[in-house]
C-alpha cells in the first residue's frame, strides 16, 4: 500500500534496479488495464495491436502506421464505419 504501512524502502532513485522493476510492472500493469477498458467498450467490434520495430520515438511509430498502406487496408477489409469503433494500440519496440 502506499500508506507506508508495508515497511517497505522508499524507491527514490530512478537509475535503480528496484525503480526500473517498479516502472516495468506499473508499464505492464497498465496496459493490460488499457486494453481491458477498451475491449469492454460501447460499441467497440475490434481490437487491433499493432507492433512498430526500430522506430527511434513513440511519435515515429505513430507515423509509420498512420501512412501504412496496410493498416489502411485491413480498417477498410473490417467494414468499420467509423474509426472511433477501432481501438489501435501502439507498441514501440527499440532495437
Amino acid at each position: 500500500m502506499a500508506n507506508g504501512l508495508a515497511g517497505n524502502p522508499l524507491i527514490s532513485d530512478p537509475a535503480s534496479n528496484s525503480f526500473s522493476e517498479f516502472q516495468s510492472g506499473l508499464s505492464e500493469a497498465m496496459v493490460l488495464l488499457a486494453r481491458e477498458i477498451a475491449r469492454d467498450g460501447e460499441g467497440a467490434t475490434k481490437f487491433v495491436t499493432i507492433t512498430v520495430k526500430g522506430a527511434k520515438t513513440h511519435k515515429d511509430a505513430q507515423e509509420v502506421i498512420y501512412r501504412s498502406n496496410m493498416v489502411n487496408r485491413v480498417i477498410r477489409a473490417m467494414n468499420i464505419v467509423t474509426l472511433v469503433k477501432v481501438l489501435i494500440h501502439i507498441q514501440m519496440v527499440r532495437r
